[in-house]
């Protein structure tokens, strides 16, 4: 599907020269001469891009830089006249992406700023796609590991526990709470002769990124007793 770009511009000439510039990109341009009709298309279409005079015969196109879509940020690109520069870099403090000033030359480099923008808004869509699926794979694991009758510790690279599944509390009696950001070489329920071992196989797997390795050792039940 092509970018959809909304073109918000009162001047028929300018508009003419911006479609110009674009005519050989692969995008779909929606043009409209108001801020009115621009809230109303908003409204009811979906649009990659808003490209649009800073000032317009009903208010001042900076108001569109709140409008998001689906939780993605609807980058804008404002243009402006000579003078009003100062008043571009504020909007770009309160989140436009980019302004232009109004000449011919730079009205015809649209399609390269547009074609940055919505290279940045995919990358922005393609990480929070990751992140969504980022979270629902967590919560599955989670979920798998709290079901689980074996005990399940996840430590970091430091040898920190920051997870303990419950049937830690099952299998050795002791409260999980206690487990978390202790670090897995002093731990005392380790058995003495086993935990310089435990310790060694911890941090070899720490240097081999992706290795998996089996060990056995024994560990202290909270009401007595080796495990």
């Amino acid at each position: 599907m092509k970018p959809h770009i909304l073109l918000v511009e009162d001047n028929l000439d300018h508009v003419a020269l911006i479609q110009r510039a674009f005519e050989h990109s692969a995008v779909q341009i929606t043009a409209t001469s108001s801020l009115h009709e621009a809230r109303q298309l908003l409204a009811t279409h979906s649009f990659d891009l808003i490209i649009c005079d800073l000032y317009m015969p009903d208010g001042r196109s900076d108001e569109l830089l709140i409008i998001t879509d689906a939780d993605v940020p609807l980058p804008v690109v404002l243009m402006t006249g000579h003078g009003d520069e100062q008043t571009a870099v504020a909007a770009l403090k309160a989140g436009a992406l980019d302004y232009v000033v109004k000449t011919p030359a730079t009205l015809l480099e649209l399609p390269r700023i547009a074609e940055r923008a919505l290279r940045e808004r995919r990358l922005f869509i393609e990480r929070q796609e990751a992140l969504q699926a980022l979270q629902r794979n967590e919560r599955l694991f989670r979920a798998m590991i709290e079901r689980s009758s074996d005990a399940v510790l996840i430590v970091d690279r430091h040898g920190l526990v920051r997870y303990a599944s419950p049937s830690t509390r099952h299998l050795l009696g002791y409260q999980v709470e206690g487990f978390l950001s202790q670090p897995v070489s002093s731990f005392t329920f380790i058995h003495p002769a086993d935990r310089e071992r435990v310790k060694h196989t911890f941090f070899d797997l720490v240097r081999q990124s992706g290795a998996s390795t089996i060990t056995e050792f024994r560990v202290l039940r909270a009401g007595g007793g080796w495990r």
